[in-house]
């Protein structure tokens, strides 16, 4: 068994995502898993309010029903830790949005285990 980190799949250059989206219909793709056999990933995922209201980000995996969200409130001018090591694989994706298009931006870490 390996393991690597790395940057969420749609960061560029490790840069934050900025969560653009206000329903789940748009949600933002912020992390595509793997999808080779048994190998994973586990997701750390911080979300930044970068607006003096506080804001909620809504987490999409793997599909778009309320069964499959994670609901965070993110306190003005802050930053909060979303996701902690939430473990995804066979492709499955993840996808954020927000009350407000465009306060929120998303970054964090990726370790991808192969077997």
């Amino acid at each position: 068994m390996t393991f690597a980190t790395q940057s969420l799949s749609e960061s560029s250059s490790d840069k934050p995502i900025q969560i653009t989206a206000d329903v789940v219909g748009s949600a933002v793709l912020l992390h595509t898993a793997v999808n080779s056999g048994s190998d994973f990933d586990e997701v750390e995922l911080f979300v930044n309010n970068h607006t003096g209201t506080d804001l909620e980000v809504v987490i999409v995996i793997g599909g778009i029903t309320a069964a499959e969200e994670i609901r965070k409130t993110i306190p003005a001018n802050d930053t909060k830790l979303v996701l902690a090591g939430y473990k995804v694989g066979a492709g499955q994706t993840i996808k954020a949005f927000a009350t407000t298009a465009n306060a929120l931006n998303a970054f964090g870490k990726v370790g991808h285990t192969t077997s």
